[in-house]
């Protein structure tokens, strides 16, 4: 799926919960052949420095026609769950 993904042009792409079926090093990655950042802004592995889940940015800012725009990714508290005990997350 990674080229057809890369065809698309995406801007910036936020992680869903099917990104993670194949589990978070896998994840990582595919996540680093596409040609777009990531983001999730408040779901944090705490054993890591309390950086983003998969190394991806918290934020991303894009320019569309000469207009900045904020991209933020949000999981919600049932993600918890689904690592545990894999994976030491916290949200934010």
């Amino acid at each position: 799926m990674i080229f057809p993904f890369n065809q698309l042009n995406v801007d910036v792409s936020c992680i869903g919960n099917h990104e993670l079926d194949m589990g978070i090093d896998h994840a990582a990655k595919l996540m680093g052949k596409t040609n777009c950042p990531w983001v999730l802004s408040n779901l944090v592995e705490t054993n890591k420095d309390n950086q983003p889940l998969c190394g991806v940015q918290p934020y991303q800012v894009v320019e569309v026609q000469g207009f900045k725009i904020g991209v933020l990714g949000f999981a919600e508290e049932a993600w918890l769950d689904q690592f545990k005990p894999e994976v030491d997350i916290s949200l934010l």
